[in-house]
């Protein structure tokens, strides 16, 4: 299906405005049965088991790697995207998750939003807790006893 981009406030007018901090839409499918969103997570200040920041590991583990083996620059999906918000998902402070949201051919816009509002309440809760898992030993070196 042929998605164009279109701005938040196109798609679902100035009252989500507010909102843009914790997603952006990226693009919405020709039918409007469907947006992709960009959420950011906030990432709390706690460390891991290793005694990492979670934000530390969090911004050593989304960094890019090259094909010389050299680190690159981590890049949000989102096109010019604001340089604190950038530098917060750079530094580990927000986590980026992309995922379509779908629709009903019947919903207002109200409806719509409240589905992305849902959604990104369970990416809070659910997508941290799977960060906190995947970094749970990250930087963690230990000598055997």
């Amino acid at each position: 299906m042929k998605e164009i981009i279109i701005s938040l406030v196109f798609i679902f007018g100035m009252s989500c405005v507010c909102n843009a901090e914790d997603y952006h839409v990226k693009t919405q499918s020709n039918n409007a049965r469907s947006a992709t969103i960009v959420f950011h997570i906030p990432i709390p200040i706690e460390n891991n088991v290793a005694n990492i920041p979670l934000r530390t590991a969090l911004s050593q583990y989304i960094q890019p790697r090259n094909e010389d083996g050299t680190f690159g620059t981590f890049q949000s999906q989102l096109q010019g995207i604001d340089g604190i918000e950038l530098t917060q998902l750079r530094n580990g402070e927000l986590y980026e998750h992309v995922e379509a949201v779908s629709f009903l051919a019947a919903d207002t816009n109200t409806q719509k939003l409240t589905k992305i509002d849902e959604k990104y309440k369970k990416l809070e809760i659910g997508g941290l807790n799977k960060i906190r898992k995947i970094l749970k030993f990250w930087g963690l070196n230990r000598n055997v006893p």
